[in-house]
């Protein structure tokens, strides 16, 4: 890439061209879209917010530019976190845009945030080109029907995302007092998952998931006992899905004891 002979450092370019007018809500949301992006790329680069600098270069009929510069001087080994910032973007509106290729990983607010960056190009006459230092010939351009087609899938992403992300769903519940619970696996961190399930036979025969209520997995798993071989007394609430048991969450833990060893038939009486 070609770096402007007054400039010493990366800088991504970003030229809106509009034919008559744009909407003011429509540059503010491409801006948040952007910063808010570039800021999601900072995180995962590790990089101190503050060290980066989105600038308005300059704003003329039918067209506004922005530049986004790095303050930050890459090792010679490393690529600038513009250059890799472009690389990624670019990789989100290709995909997007096309469904070909290597799919992006990223996020609901990640696609929200390319969906506002595509924000003012709503008809014909606009468009979005996009270059790092200047070279035109590994930028993006973005038109109506691109930007249509790139809003038109993330929003279907997001909906996919979504969903993955919805908790499981109890359909039913009910409270169970008194009842002796059997871990059949436990995961050793003080999070609930759905690695840990135990069997509750007055309940049913099958391993279920098990989730603590607040500070009482730590009881369990701090101990000096292996929970595995171990009975427990608990109150626990019996989640429902579909008419049949799918998980317990322990709400009150009683007490705890060992199984009794069974009498050997065949001792010495005393």
């Amino acid at each position: 890439m070609a770096k402007d002979k007054n400039l010493n450092y990366d800088y991504l370019t970003i030229n809106i061209k509009y034919e008559n007018a744009i909407s003011l809500f429509s540059f503010k949301e491409s801006l948040d879209g952007w910063y808010a992006q570039y800021n999601k790329h900072l995180e995962k680069s590790k990089t101190p917010k503050g060290e980066e600098t989105l600038l308005i270069k300059e704003i003329k009929k039918g067209s506004i530019i922005i530049t986004l510069i790095s303050t930050i001087v890459p090792l010679l080994s490393e690529a600038s976190n513009v250059i890799t910032f472009f690389s990624a973007v670019k990789h989100v509106i290709t995909w997007l845009s096309t469904k070909k290729g290597k799919k992006p990983k990223y996020d609901i607010e990640e696609l929200e945030n390319i969906k506002k960056i595509v924000a003012p190009i709503t008809n014909i006459d606009n468009s979005i080109n996009i270059t790092v230092n200047g070279d035109n010939s590994t930028g993006i351009a973005i038109d109506k029907v691109i930007a249509q087609v790139t809003r038109q899938n993330a929003d279907s992403e997001i909906k996919k995302l979504a969903v993955q992300d919805e908790p499981v769903q109890l359909t039913d519940e009910s409270n169970r007092d008194n009842v002796i619970l059997k871990f059949t696996q436990i995961e050793g961190t003080e999070k609930n998952n759905r690695n840990t399930k135990a069997i509750i036979s007055s309940i049913d025969s099958k391993s279920h998931p098990v989730t603590f209520g607040e500070g009482l997995k730590k009881e369990v798993i701090l101990g000096t006992e292996n929970p595995l071989i171990k009975n427990y007394l608990v109150n626990v609430k019996e989640h429902h899905k579909n008419n049949e048991v799918s998980s317990y969450t322990i709400l009150t833990l009683l007490d705890s004891y060992y199984d009794e060893p069974e009498a050997d038939l065949f001792s010495e009486k005393e």
